[in-house]
């Protein structure tokens, strides 16, 4: 059980020992609270893991060592995240840039505060999906 939901518990004995409320409305409150509680900490369980996973996999591609309780790159994966996009967005748009700007002056761009960021995020993630299977040129094609 949480620390929120046993607290919950705690004070649900308290009122109803007390009785300061009309009954029904601390199992209402309680009731809602419980629901509320649990639902985030399931999402938070799966944003912690989204994190976790995000940030090493932009270690490991670009060579850096971002931290995965970070404030700033917390705010940047959750505000991605409760706009709806999951690890394989993240996945694709690291990928892609540092495809893209991995060994050039613009490597100092792969960051959480750039790769996440609200006017970004999306437009990269476009950009990967793009970089699909190109036709090859005549010159690269092989000889016969």
């Amino acid at each position: 059980m949480s620390e929120h939901l046993t607290r919950l518990a705690e004070l649900k004995l308290k009122f109803t020992t007390n009785q300061s409320l009309p009954a029904p409305d601390i199992s209402w409150l309680i009731t809602h609270l419980e629901k509320c509680y649990s639902d985030q900490d399931e999402t938070n369980e799966d944003l912690k893991f989204t994190v976790h996973e995000v940030i090493a996999h932009l270690n490991k591609k670009s060579g850096a060592s971002y931290r995965t309780d970070s404030i700033t790159t917390l705010r940047f994966v959750r505000a991605r995240y409760n706009e709806g996009y999951r690890l394989e967005d993240y996945i694709k748009v690291i990928d892609t840039k540092c495809k893209q700007w991995k060994g050039t002056d613009m490597a100092k761009y792969i960051r959480p505060s750039t790769l996440f960021a609200k006017g970004h995020f999306e437009e990269y993630l476009q950009e990967s999906k793009m970089d699909g299977p190109k036709e090859i040129e005549f010159s690269e094609r092989p000889s016969i």
